[in-house]
């Protein structure tokens, strides 16, 4: 009768002295964040970076934020953003002058040094900002019916098996009903684009169509339309439908925020036909709900999220590359 006792109290015992050493690779430590932000408003869901300045966007918002980064300041600074890590004044703020009727922004990308792309999550509709005449785009509708399967080593698809994958991702789009259909916009790095196109990835909730390829025209940025349907392999089913926030680095490495499950996901994105899932990534219960990613030149992450924290006020956190990244296996 004491051996039925013993043996689990000591299974108990070493669950709670080892599980913690086995959930600290898998968890981003609060401890870890290099810099924090409070930006003007209390959920950033898109933001990115140009020569040294941070633009962000708020989910509602018909305005683009914009402040300077220092990145030389030391681990947990609070000048890093402003002379302090609450100052807001250092803070621009650009109106649009075509302002969009209820948007939903879900994801922000470079398009050119002075153009940036806004995905519109409720509409399905880019838009865009000049930043140097400071002026909007008007909103363009993402054609969503000419999208292909990815190439392989033998070249494009046949008609039928275009056809046929058309078919099937406009059936599962259809009956999404009232989910916004698509989230997060990155640019795609030069050297792994398909062609000369402003060539970008979105984050898709129709089902098993996670990854796509989106397309936009040089001389009309707003003109958009998806050009492939990515294969994923690995990737698990029950993160697709809480994807918020995407963004991929200059060494393949592709993250995309799981909101419901409070996780990162790390992919090695070796083309649109062949992107591979890595690992997960748990965010500390402390960091709030994840709502955009942006990975900078210097390889940091940016996570925005849907509130500020309860601890420094922020809803942007900037994570070293070791500190975020762990030890991602080589594929």
């Amino acid at each position: 009768m004491k051996m039925k006792v013993i043996k689990p109290l000591v299974t108990c015992i070493l669950i709670a002295v080892y599980a913690p050493l086995f959930a600290h690779d898998d968890t981003i430590q609060f401890s870890r964040i290099y810099h924090t932000m409070v930006p003007r408003t209390r959920g950033i869901y898109g933001l990115t970076h140009i020569d040294g300045n941070i633009y962000t966007i708020s989910q509602k918002g018909n305005f683009l934020d914009k402040i300077e980064y220092d990145a030389s300041k030391p681990r947990h600074s609070e000048e890093a953003f402003g002379k302090t890590s609450t100052d807001t004044a250092m803070q621009e703020r650009f109106m649009f002058s075509q302002p969009s009727k209820n948007p939903e922004w879900e994801g922000m990308a470079k398009f050119q040094s002075s153009i940036l792309l806004f995905l519109n999550a409720h509409t399905s509709q880019i838009g865009g900002y000049q930043l140097e005449k400071m002026a909007n785009f008007l909103p363009g509708d993402i054609v969503v019916d000419l999208l292909k399967p990815p190439k392989d080593t033998r070249g494009e698809p046949t008609s039928t098996e275009i056809k046929e994958f058309r078919k099937n991702f406009l059936k599962r789009l259809k009956s999404l009903n009232h989910t916004n259909p698509f989230t997060g916009i990155t640019r795609i790095p030069k050297k792994l684009r398909e062609n000369d196109l402003y060539q970008f990835i979105i984050g898709s909730r129709v089902e098993g169509f996670p990854l796509l390829t989106l397309s936009c025209q040089e001389e009309n940025p707003t003109r958009c339309r998806i050009e492939r349907g990515c294969f994923t392999e690995g990737m698990p089913h029950s993160a697709q439908q809480s994807l918020f926030g995407i963004s991929i680095g200059k060494d393949r490495t592709l993250v995309a925020g799981d909101q419901k499950e409070h996780r990162l996901l790390l992919f090695r994105y070796h083309s649109c036909h062949h992107i591979t899932f890595l690992k997960f990534r748990y965010l500390s219960k402390k960091i709030p709900p994840v709502a955009s990613l942006s990975i900078d030149s210097e390889d940091r992450l940016w996570i925005g999220t849907t509130v500020p924290d309860n601890y420094h006020n922020a809803s942007v956190f900037v994570f070293h590359a070791a500190d975020w990244r762990g030890k991602v296996p080589q594929q």
